[in-house]
C-alpha cells in the first residue's frame, strides 16, 4: 500500500525513485492542538502526504478548488483549511453552504450563537442563495473599493497588490459544493475570482466529480 515516486535527475540517463516504507494515508491523524497565530502570507499546513511530508496551501494570491466524489473528504478538508485560516491574524473568513443548510460553517459560529464566545470564528456565513449572492456582491464592492482607497498603501509598500494585515485583512470565501449554487451566484463568485487577487479577496471551494464550468482553480 505504499507509494513509489519517480523523480527527475540532473542526468538524462538517471532518475530517482522514492519508495515509501509506511503508508501514512492508512492511519488516522487528528487535527493538531496548536492554536498559535498564522499568516496568510505563508503556506498553511493542512495535512500530510503519504510519505508524511507536510501538505500545504498558499492562498494569499491563489484560489483553491477541491474535487472529489461523495464521502471523499471534501467538507472535512474545507474545515481543516478554515481552521488554519481563522488562526491567521491578517484574514477574515466568509463561508457559503446552501446545499447543506449551513452544515459546513455551523461549527465555527455555534459557540458565539450560544453565548460562549464574544465573536464567531468566521466573519459571515451564507446558507441561502439570496445571502450567498449578497456576499458575492459585497466582495465585488470591496474589491472595487480597495483598489481605489488603498493606492497610497500600495505605493508606500512598493507593491502593485494590496498589502494585507490586521487592519486591512485578506478576505477568503470558503464555498461548499460550488456546482449546486444558482448561476447568478456562481457568476458573481467567478468575478471575485477573476478580479480579487490584487485586492486581497480569494476563494476556496469544493466540487463533486470533475472540474467543469465556472469557478476557480
Amino acid at each position: 500500500g505504499c507509494n513509489v515516486e519517480v523523480l527527475p535527475s540532473s542526468r538524462r540517463r538517471q532518475v530517482h525513485i522514492r519508495v515509501a516504507t509506511e503508508n501514512a494515508m492508512a492511519q488516522e491523524h487528528p487535527l493538531p492542538d496548536d492554536l498559535g497565530l498564522l499568516s496568510v502570507e505563508r503556506p498553511l499546513p493542512i495535512g500530510i502526504h503519504a510519505d508524511r511530508s507536510p501538505a500545504t496551501v498558499h492562498l494569499r494570491y491563489a484560489c483553491g478548488i477541491l474535487v472529489g466524489q461523495t464521502d471523499s473528504g471534501k467538507s472535512n478538508t474545507l474545515n481543516v483549511i478554515t481552521h488554519q485560516l481563522v488562526r491567521c491574524a491578517d484574514t477574515l473568513v466568509w463561508a457559503i453552504d446552501c446545499s447543506g443548510n449551513g452544515r459546513m460553517p455551523r461549527p465555527w459560529i455555534v459557540a458565539w450563537y450560544e453565548g460562549q464566545a464574544e465573536a464567531p470564528a468566521i466573519d459571515w456565513a451564507a446558507v441561502t442563495p439570496e445571502e450567498a449572492l449578497l456576499m458575492a456582491q459585497a466582495a465585488i464592492n470591496i474589491i472595487n473599493g480597495r483598489t481605489a482607497a488603498y493606492q497610497r498603501r500600495m505605493f508606500e509598500a512598493d507593491e502593485d497588490k494590496l498589502p494585507v494585515g490586521p487592519d486591512v485583512p485578506q478576505i477568503i470565501i470558503v464555498v461548499d459544493e460550488f456546482a449546486d449554487l444558482p448561476e447568478d451566484v456562481k457568476a458573481a463568485l467567478e468575478t471575485v475570482s477573476n478580479t480579487g487577487r490584487g485586492a486581497g479577496v480569494r476563494l476556496v471551494s469544493s466540487r463533486l466529480g470533475e472540474i467543469g464550468g465556472s469557478g476557480c482553480a
